[in-house]
């Protein structure tokens, strides 16, 4: 957005953006917290755990993902010729462009990726 946008907002809108700025600029860098609390050397914290299912699992393929292309985990663009190092036909990493990911349903049910290390991109391929 440049200058000249920012004023054309109505200022209501305008000043919510400024305070939302401000909030996030004022925020601990590191828990995003206020930075009044967090330093404070006398607060007490009590570790506490939280579990992202979502996550956990998304981890888990990650790893298995990883773990299937060790010894290989360099291929030429198709995902199905692979080689122990980088080179001019083997330029992409296993995991370059790749997102692993969890879904409530399986979206790509022919997709062998965490199985197959020659699995094609899509499992339409």
């Amino acid at each position: 957005m440049t200058t000249d946008q920012w004023y054309d907002l109505p200022q209501g809108e305008r000043e919510f953006w400024i305070a939302d700025w401000e909030l996030d600029r004022a925020a601990c860098a590191q828990c995003g917290g206020d930075p009044e609390t967090c330093g404070d050397s006398t607060q007490s914290w009590f570790p506490q755990r939280s579990v992202c299912f979502t996550t956990m699992e998304r981890a888990a393929a990650h790893a298995r993902y990883q773990a299937l292309h060790e010894e290989l985990p360099f291929h030429d663009g198709t995902f199905t010729n692979w080689a122990e190092g980088r080179s001019a036909l083997h330029p992409y990493r296993f995991d370059e462009g790749v997102n692993v990911w969890v879904a409530p349903v399986d979206m790509t049910p022919g997709d062998k990726f965490l199985t197959d290390a020659y699995a094609p991109a899509s499992a339409e391929q």
